[in-house]
């Protein structure tokens, strides 16, 4: 009996096939799409991209599909790469090249620094270097911080450090200092850069720096930017530096700076150190001079 029942129970148990392949689960976007979807998306945009004719004037469609790459983020690199990489026209490239340099994350920029020390046709280069023209965003910065260390290309040099100085900040500053304390020698590209920096943002660390740096050409560089500035704060940033700075030499420099502002405020100041004649003779000479510059758009006659 007991034979039978257990014959009886092995009959119903439910049959097994072989194991199904489960499907990993689908990672929704943050507008809710696939990452599947997404790809699809950036994958028709390229193909868009690479089919525009670059004798007709397409400049709003062009505009258009950069606008939408560049809205994916760093998961368009991959695809931007590619493009890059393969025979496209010059114009498409260049379009390709600007959603790198629009997108402005770190990963992106530093794909587009790669692809212009890679670049062998010229005319691909240069249109490779002006799209950092677009560059906007400060996460941009280490990628052409670390470009300027080694380059000697001219024209690269100066859109990284125009790039640098639109999108600069106190942690900009910071790394530029670091960079030039990184090399065997003063590097001409990072000090161009550190004393072109514009974001008022960025005076605090800026006035630490000229103020407190050991080497003279980076304080240099950051009394510059300072100066550069020009707003109220840079301004007063300046004034404390000079009331706390006990080295003559050191304080015409910052002179200079004061006097390259060149408004009201900087001209009183200037008017009170020459006055004062409790201060040392070669530096009333300096503020005397800048006085005179600043009034007549010219340094005195030697």
């Amino acid at each position: 009996m007991a034979a039978e029942n257990a014959t009886a129970q092995k009959n119903t148990l439910p049959k097994t096939g072989p194991a199904k392949k489960t499907q990993p689960p689908t990672v929704p976007e943050k507008d809710g799409s696939s990452a599947f979807e997404r790809d699809a998306k950036i994958r028709r945009l390229i193909d868009e991209l690479s089919n525009l004719n670059a004798k007709q004037p397409l400049i709003p469609q062009t505009e258009g599909i950069i606008g939408e790459l560049c809205g994916f983020g760093d998961a368009v690199i991959p695809a931007i790469k590619k493009l890059l990489g393969s025979d496209a026209k010059a114009s498409v490239k260049s379009a390709a090249s600007r959603v790198l340099a629009q997108t402005g994350s770190a990963e992106s920029v530093e794909a587009l620094v790669n692809f212009i020390d890679s670049e062998s046709d010229p005319t691909c280069r240069d249109l490779y270097i002006r799209s950092i023209q677009a560059v906007d965003n400060a996460d941009a910065a280490p990628p052409l911080i670390k470009a300027l260390e080694s380059s000697r290309d001219v024209y690269f040099s100066s859109e990284a450090r125009q790039a640098i100085a639109r999108i600069g900040t106190d942690e900009t500053v910071k790394q530029l200092v670091e960079a030039c304390h990184g090399q065997n020698e003063i590097n001409a590209n990072l000090l161009g850069a550190l004393s072109t920096v514009r974001q008022p943002e960025t005076v605090p660390s800026l006035s630490s720096v000229a103020a407190n740096d050991q080497n003279p050409q980076i304080r240099k560089s950051a009394l510059q930017a300072l100066s550069g500035i020009g707003d109220p704060n840079a301004a007063q940033a300046l004034a404390d530096i000079f009331r706390s700075e006990r080295n003559a030499e050191r304080k015409t420099l910052i002179l200079d700076a004061i006097a390259r502002i060149n408004n009201k405020e900087s001209l009183d100041w200037l008017n009170d150190t020459y006055n004062n004649r409790g201060n040392p003779e070669a530096l009333r000479k300096v503020a005397a001079k800048a006085i005179f510059t600043m009034k007549n758009g010219a340094p005195p006659a030697e």
